[in-house]
């Protein structure tokens, strides 16, 4: 099952009001809560790139209450500054993967900067021509 297969932004009300296939916070909490099982089993390292639902934030806060310190992730800025309402203007700034999210993943963005429990903020320069926006 592929749960972000052919979304192209955030799965809620704004997809649904624009008629665009969404994408899920499912999509990346269940890989993230799967990575952080794997890697508490093999006693591995995980980090989380471009970390952007509240869901999967609070999987990797429960991770690191349980001690699990080689669990970390990181944040884009257009994760804490930004929601699924830019889509609304059909520009190309706002079509990214993981997409833009709900004001609720925003400000769980934002709270797991505050907390601790993202480690970092980290850009992510990757230009595409106009076509593939």
């Amino acid at each position: 099952l592929n749960l972000s297969c052919g979304g192209c932004m955030n799965e809620g009300l704004v997809s649904a009001q624009l008629g665009l296939p969404g994408v899920p916070n499912a999509a990346e909490a269940v890989m993230v809560e799967r990575d952080i099982l794997l890697a508490e089993l093999t006693g591995g390292q995980y980090h989380v790139l471009h970390i952007s639902t509240a869901e999967a934030i609070d999987a990797v806060r429960r991770a690191k209450k349980r001690g699990l310190a080689k669990i970390t992730c990181e944040a884009a800025p257009h994760h804490f500054t930004l929601t699924d309402e830019a889509v609304r203007e059909y520009r190309t700034f706002s079509k990214m993967n993981p997409p833009l999210r709900a004001e609720k993943d925003r400000m769980a963005v934002i709270e797991g900067l505050r907390d601790g429990t993202i480690d970092a903020i980290a850009t992510d320069h990757a230009p595409h021509d106009q076509e593939s926006k």
